[in-house]
């Protein structure tokens, strides 16, 4: 999980370094700014994302959201987000069939297939 290195003797952030938890590799320290967290504004869940410095596969893990006032101090940059709205629109009928997919991929195939999906 990300956390600030905090210096409690002098009171200040030291190199500005978070550690990161690479899922390859484990635990990594890493400068602030090359780490980035994102919060979600409409239900508070928070990740944050880096290249791991050992295997350069980029990671983006969640995160507790008490540690976002702890980033921003060290120096993480911070994006809030929202979900879409189309997760709050009404779903009516039921999800999509292997049938109905395999149905609408051989309409594709022809040259009107958008017309046809119009008249659908």
């Amino acid at each position: 999980m990300a956390a600030a290195e905090h210096d409690a003797h002098t009171s200040t952030w030291r190199g500005r370094r978070v550690r990161v938890t690479c899922r390859t590799c484990g635990d990594q320290r890493v400068a602030a700014s090359a780490v980035a967290a994102r919060v979600c504004s409409d239900d508070g869940s928070a990740s944050y994302h880096f290249r791991c410095p050992a295997c350069g596969l980029l990671e983006s893990r969640p995160m507790a959201s008490s540690l976002v006032g702890s980033l921003r101090g060290a120096g993480v940059s911070l994006t809030r987000w929202r979900m879409p709205a189309e997760l709050l629109e009404p779903r009516l009928g039921g999800p999509v069939t292997v049938d109905e997919v395999l149905d609408f991929h051989v309409a594709l195939q022809g040259d009107d297939w958008f017309d046809e999906l119009l008249r659908a």
